[in-house]
């Protein structure tokens, strides 16, 4: 006897569900469903297979149909890509889903818990934080290197510059208020960057002790 997996695919994006056959890839019912009808609609299926692109929200969705007793199979956007046929749609995109699933070696990507995507979320507002502080002080030097205020690249150089500026007689007011206004944009993010660092370290000492 030949068993068949009945795998329902999940495009998150417009919330539009594919139930097949997985052993013919034969389509049981397409369905669009709004976000609010999805978890109610799901908790009325059996539990079988859900397979979805692993992109924002995935895993929170992964989480809720692990709850209802589902197996959920998150595939990397980039392997879905190209098996999608035809113009980019619901159902292409939905048939893409499922037939990816089918394909050996398939790497599946882990659900990840609320406490890791929490860790995640502080490394990229870190990540960004870091970034804009970066991308000031180098606007800053190329415009003060204009008025022949030369310093060398770095947080610490930046902070000695702006209070040379600040007591400076032969520099005037606008440029001491511009040095003045970055140093103080500058000081900031550098203050929620080290909040961040903290709740950063604690999540992920909570992480490894559990």
């Amino acid at each position: 006897m030949i068993c068949y997996i009945i795998t329902i695919t999940f495009n998150i994006k417009k919330y539009y569900l594919r139930k097949v056959l997985s052993g013919y890839l034969k389509p049981l019912f397409n369905k669009k469903l709004a976000r609010c009808d999805f978890i109610a609609f799901m908790a009325q299926q059996p539990p079988t297979q859900v397979v979805m692109e692993a992109c924002y929200s995935s895993h929170y969705w992964g989480r809720e149909l692990t709850k209802l007793g589902h197996t959920v199979c998150l595939i990397p956007a980039q392997h879905v890509t190209p098996f999608v046929r035809g113009n980019k749609n619901n159902h292409n995109d939905a048939l893409a889903i499922v037939e990816t699933s089918q394909r050996p070696n398939i790497r599946f990507v882990p659900i990840k818990s609320e406490a890791q995507q929490e860790v995640m979320a502080l490394h990229r507002i870190r990540e960004r934080l870091i970034k804009n502080k970066t991308a000031l002080t180098n606007q800053a030097h190329g415009l003060l290197s204009d008025f022949g205020i030369i310093f060398n690249q770095g947080e610490r150089c930046f902070t000695v510059m702006a209070r040379i500026v600040a007591t400076s007689s032969e520099i005037s007011e606008n440029i001491k208020s511009l040095v003045a206004s970055q140093h103080e944009a500058h000081q900031n993010p550098h203050q929620n960057q080290t909040g961040i660092t903290n709740s950063l370290i604690l999540e992920t000492n909570k992480i490894r002790q559990a």
